[in-house]
């Protein structure tokens, strides 16, 4: 039998290991490459796919030159995931993120199948981190 201050102790430590911390580790703002490429993280990300379809996804807030339909790639830090995308859902309501005038706010999905892979690697702390989603969006030639 175990002793109850070990698995107290046992507990809070799963506890700590398994509950996403929030981490400032980056700027959500805008990271101009070039005048027609954009680099920006996840304002915020939800991971939730035991809710199944479209519960995995980062939510980004681009300026208004770069419309949907312009050449995206998603990429999960850490993961070595990357997607490659033409069109992301826009008019997100309900999301808790405000577009700034000029700016409007995208959801970029990963697939189900795909966020189960990468949490039965490990990367469940990277994939709950909005640090490490990074939308390269570039404006056609």
């Amino acid at each position: 039998m175990i002793a109850p201050p070990l698995l107290l102790a046992t507990i809070l430590l799963l506890i700590c290991v398994l509950t996403p911390q929030p981490r400032l580790c980056c700027d959500v703002g805008n990271s101009a490459v070039d005048r027609n490429i954009l680099q920006i993280h996840a304002a915020k990300v939800v991971v939730k796919p035991w809710r199944g379809a479209h519960h995995v996804f980062g939510i980004f807030v681009l300026p208004d030159r770069f419309r949907p339909g312009h050449a995206g790639q998603l990429t999960i830090q850490g993961t070595g995931f990357e997607k490659d995308e033409h069109i992301f859902y826009r008019g997100i309501r309900k999301s808790g993120v405000q577009a700034p005038p000029g700016h409007y706010v995208i959801k970029a999905f990963i697939r189900t199948r795909s966020a189960f892979e990468l949490i039965l690697q490990g990367h469940w702390e990277q994939l709950n981190h909005p640090c490490n989603w990074m939308l390269r969006y570039s404006l056609p030639d």
